[in-house]
């Protein structure tokens, strides 16, 4: 298996654990969803590779108490599906050039090939 399909394996496994919104192409976003992004640490492995890959949890704004409930409530159903130890605060920005950041979680899953 390649890193590349180890990605869209634990986008897969979130769409059918009944995840909604579950996207691997950060122009899909669009909140509330789940994104799937790019392993952000690679190193080579005993028989090939492994990776942190960044699971993204990113409710709509402004972040009130109904987004926080609906964010929180993803967060334990994600970190069910991909075995999470831990999940940060970490706001999303959707595209580089915009003013304002959306609420978010950043899950981590080590992925191999």
């Amino acid at each position: 298996m390649s890193l590349a399909t180890a990605r869209l394996a634990v986008a897969d496994a979130l769409t059918a654990a009944g995840i909604a919104r579950v996207v691997s192409d950060p122009r899909d976003v669009n909140p509330p969803c789940v994104l799937v992004g790019l392993p952000n640490r690679l190193e080579r492995a005993a028989c090939g590779w492994a990776g942190e890959l960044t699971v993204h949890v990113i409710g709509a704004g402004p972040g009130n108490n109904d987004t926080v409930t609906g964010l929180l409530d993803t967060v334990e159903a994600v970190g069910a599906v991909i075995a999470a130890r831990t999940a940060n605060a970490a706001p999303y920005q959707p595209d580089p050039g915009a003013p304002a950041t959306l609420p978010a979680y950043a899950l981590t899953v080590t992925v191999t090939t």
